[in-house]
């Protein structure tokens, strides 16, 4: 190996590598067959057992271990080429900062290309080509004494959508190596081409978009950028090759870039920069134009006095970085209002992570857990909380019973799938606990204080109980009693008072369909009613029909007649028979609709019932009952049904 005077480009050699954040070789490998040319691929000295090879570089160990053996540090960087992550041991390797090198751009390289060094500018072309690069050879400055040259090799980095994202790479210090050969660049080229390598520098540094200048030790321009320009409003020509960098300070102040400035001011100002820009590097730094855009200025010292002066527009960030500040804040602010609301809610809230560690805890559950927020703060362990409340809890008392206590909770937990029950405390409160799954593997544990609303439950029932046995007790009454409120309106009555409709009746009332569900002609004289036997009535009972039967005598002095000729025949016999007492019409709707609708019903009294039947006849469908001069005399509540008394005016 040649140190320092690799071919021009490397453009027709890939190196991959995978470390941070998970990545693998297959990633690094995919990155270079997108973006570039991948080596020949070598035999191994295993014959067939290549594939057992490539299972074991699958190992992100093995990997390591392999980039470790490889190399003395591991790098990255950003898009713009500034140095983003450095492994661990890069100031031991290097004896370096890594504080002076993250966020800056490192040309030390730079030198060598306007020595003559092809291998450097060939270098710059790849940066600037986002190709891979390998075995580039530069002097290090500012390292350790035994760590002047390394070398790199490093890859491009793409983003999903295939923009590029910087490098990531390794170095070795070959300090060592570098004294078996003489040091790259230390001979001059031909002649003239120095000039020729100065111009390539420049022509690469005109493609790159962040502004560059580089001055000699009297601080004249060698290069300044078309980045620069653009950033500065400088017109192309208007600074040649051996300008003063203050003329470059005077174009900026004409252009307003330092805004309002008198002629004293500007000369202090002018003398600070070149001094400081004379004394060497100067770590990145803002400045903010007139006009409120913020560059990042930095100044990397080189050899022979030399110095490069980068600088690139970070408004756009700056403007970001603020509208992520004010979100973030409003975000705080909502937050903090959201955990004062939940702190005055009067519902325990508890949220976990996915690790079962607290993220909120609010007031009440602190006060119905009876735990002191000292003792168990934001990030405890749900374990640590039922620690701090385990002298309340029925569960605490045994050690065995209360661990398995815990990890039954953790586990019902974990798996989202503990649903609403109740806690019951040893203070004899009681709470009820519910549980929400969140995004993320988080929990929202709620508890509310049921022991009121028990209390109050248990009241009630025992209330409804002394209810039931004073209601058993009144209707053992056989005379009938009522209870009527302060607007004289029925709120109770008992059971011989709804019966009383069946006393003083002589004489029954009933249409065919309330009989039985025989139709036409009688097939015969197995029919005798609904009710078997021995039927409720116990008078003699009237039946509407269109079909001649003999009377039938049932038990308990009820007989049924059968009636060819009408409801008003109907109703004069059943008279005669009642004796003077009354004669009641006990259905169906059709026969009550013909009593009603012939004024022939003194009083109706309706026993009426949330019962859903679905289909039926309307009783009062097309009847006017005003006009047939009908009023609503009398209604009386029962638990199981409203009475209605319908009397004629």
């Amino acid at each position: 190996m040649l140190l320092g005077h690799i071919l021009p480009t490397n453009r027709g050699g890939g190196f991959g590598l995978g470390f941070r954040g998970g990545d693998g070789m297959a990633e690094a490998n995919e990155t270079i067959r997108a973006r570039g040319k991948r080596a020949p691929r070598r035999s191994t000295a295993h014959g067939d057992d290549a594939s057992s090879s490539a299972s074991c570089m699958d190992s992100n160990d093995a990997l390591r271990q392999l980039v470790e053996a490889g190399s003395d540090w591991v790098w990255e960087t950003d898009a713009e080429l500034r140095f983003s992550w450095l492994s661990q041991n890069y100031q031991a390797a290097t004896g370096i900062d890594p504080a002076n090198v993250l966020g800056r751009f490192r040309f030390d390289f730079l030198n060598q290309v306007l020595n003559g060094d092809r291998s450097g500018a060939a270098h710059l072309e790849d940066l600037q080509a986002h190709r891979p690069f390998r075995d580039f050879v530069y002097e290090l400055k500012g390292g350790s004494a035994d760590c002047r040259w390394v070398l790199t090799s490093g890859f491009p980095k793409f983003d999903d959508e295939g923009r590029f994202a910087g490098y990531r790479g390794i170095g070795r210090n070959v300090t060592a190596l570098a004294g078996a050969f003489k040091g790259p660049g230390q001979e001059p080229s031909a002649d003239g081409e120095p000039d020729q390598h100065l111009a390539d520098l420049e022509r690469t540094m005109d493609a790159m978009h962040m502004g560059v200048v580089l001055l000699d030790a009297r601080l004249d321009t060698l290069i300044v950028n078309k980045a620069y320009r653009d950033l500065s409003r400088i017109p192309d020509g208007a600074v040649g090759v051996g300008a003063p960098f203050s003329l470059l300070m005077e174009l900026n102040r004409r252009s307003g870039i330092y805004g309002d400035i008198d002629e004293r001011q500007w000369q202090r100002y002018l003398a600070t920069r070149l001094e400081e820009i004379r004394a060497g590097s100067v770590a990145p730094r803002e400045f903010v134009h007139a006009n409120g855009r913020t560059m990042m200025f930095s100044v990397t010292a080189l050899s022979g006095g030399k110095r490069l002066l980068t600088y690139y527009e970070v408004t756009e960030i700056k403007q970001r970085d603020a509208e992520i500040k004010s979100a973030n804040a409003k975000i705080a602010e909502t937050f903090a209002s959201l955990r004062t609301m939940v702190d005055q809610m009067p519902i325990g809230v508890l949220v976990l992570d996915a690790d079962m560690r607290t993220e909120i805890i609010n007031r009440a559950f602190y006060d119905f857990w009876q735990i002191d927020a000292r003792r168990a703060e934001i990030g405890c362990s749900f374990r640590d909380l039922m620690d701090a409340s385990r002298d309340i809890d029925p569960f605490g008392a045994d050690d065995a019973s209360w661990q398995r206590h815990i990890a039954e909770r953790e586990a019902e937990i974990r798996a989202g799938i503990a649903a609403a029950r109740q806690f019951p405390r040893n203070d004899g409160r009681t709470l009820i606990s519910s549980m929400a799954p969140l995004a993320g593997g988080k929990r929202l544990i709620s508890y509310v204080d049921v022991t009121d609303m028990k209390n109050r439950e248990a009241e009630l029932a025992d209330a409804l109980e002394k209810a039931r046995l004073a209601e058993a007790v009144i209707n053992a009454v056989k005379d009938p009693i009522f209870v009527k409120d302060d607007h004289l309106r029925f709120v109770f009555v008992n059971e011989a008072f709804a019966a009383r409709s069946f006393e003083n009746v002589g004489a029954w009332i009933l249409g065919r369909n309330m009989f039985g569900p025989i139709r036409g002609e009688w097939p015969d004289d197995s029919w005798k009613g609904w009710w078997g036997d021995n039927p409720p009535y116990h008078v003699p009972v009237f039946v509407l029909t269109h079909h001649k039967r003999e009377p039938i005598m049932m038990e308990g002095g009820t007989t049924f007649h059968f009636v060819t000729d009408g409801i008003h025949s109907a109703l004069e016999q059943a008279k005669a028979a009642a004796g003077g007492k009354d004669v009641r019409v006990g259905g169906g709707v059709a026969t009550i609709r013909q009593c009603l609708q012939e004024k022939l019903i003194d009083e109706m009294h309706l026993a009426i019932a949330p019962v859903l039947l679905g289909s039926g006849e309307n009783l009062f469908a097309g009847l006017d009952m005003l006009k047939l001069g009908y009023i609503c005399s009398e209604q009386v509540a029962t638990p199981l049904a409203t009475h209605v008394t319908i009397k004629r005016a």
